[in-house]
């Protein structure tokens, strides 16, 4: 049977597209974490971070708030984390407050896998509205595969629709940096900080609000603890 040329071009046509099609069926099946970004990382929105890690293609990680079922879990999860530290007073503390925090939790296959507190805050003389970071941990057997920081984004997502203006975290530059943290200069800790840790104050706007001028973050008492502030303490920015 003779096929003409305008017909062989639209068989060829129907083909690439099918062709794409299943290509692009084949990606969705990847496991991803999709989150709605607004002014979060380098301004870009709609963003997707696909879950490239060790985890099986069969595994997905669901980012939940914690509920009081969850405890023994997070109990479990801390000692295994920072087995040198023991945080599970101030985690405790801080969960006890739900007016004060957003408790996430990382799950993989119904296991709980990560967690981190996001705890309410304000600055001195100013309306802005701010939030600290920490404790954050992951289970070592499931760390270096992005899950603390698809919980951190997670969490600066519901703070963004809470319309809070600024998250400060203490930690490593070179981790945080990757999650649009920048060196904080005018907002200051509640307690000076060792020497050592310079440049490990930091922090994210997520609106345009801004402290324009040198101010004290404000923390409620459970973080008025001197020694949680300490060169030898991971209470704060934990990953």
């Amino acid at each position: 049977m003779h096929i003409s040329f305008r017909n062989r071009k639209a068989l060829k046509f129907k083909r690439i597209m099918k062709r794409r099609h299943q290509a692009r069926l084949d990606i969705e099946k990847i496991p991803t974490i999709r989150y709605r970004l607004t002014n979060v990382c380098d301004g870009l929105n709609d963003l997707e971070y696909p879950l490239i890690s060790n985890i099986a293609m069969s595994d997905k990680l669901e980012i939940r708030e914690s509920m009081q079922a969850d405890a023994a879990a997070i109990d479990s999860l801390y000692p295994e984390a920072f087995p040198d530290e023991d945080l599970l007073p101030l985690v405790r503390d801080l969960l006890q407050d739900a007016a004060i925090t957003i408790s996430l939790v990382g799950a993989m296959n119904l296991q709980i896998v990560g967690h981190a507190i996001f705890t309410r805050c304000g600055v001195v003389g100013s309306s802005v509205k701010a939030a600290l970071l920490g404790p954050l941990a992951v289970a070592p057997a499931w760390q270096r595969q992005g899950i603390g920081s698809a919980i951190v984004r997670a969490g600066l997502q519901r703070l963004a629709d809470e319309d809070v203006d600024l998250i400060c975290v203490l930690g490593d530059p070179a981790y945080y940096g990757r999650l649009g943290f920048e060196r904080e200069t005018l907002v200051e800790p509640p307690y000076p900080l060792p020497a050592e840790w310079s440049g490990a104050w930091q922090s994210q706007y997520l609106h345009d609000t801004r402290v324009l001028c040198t101010r004290k973050l404000t923390v409620p008492p459970q973080w008025l603890q001197p020694s949680l502030w300490a060169l030898n303490s991971s209470a704060i920015g934990c990953s």
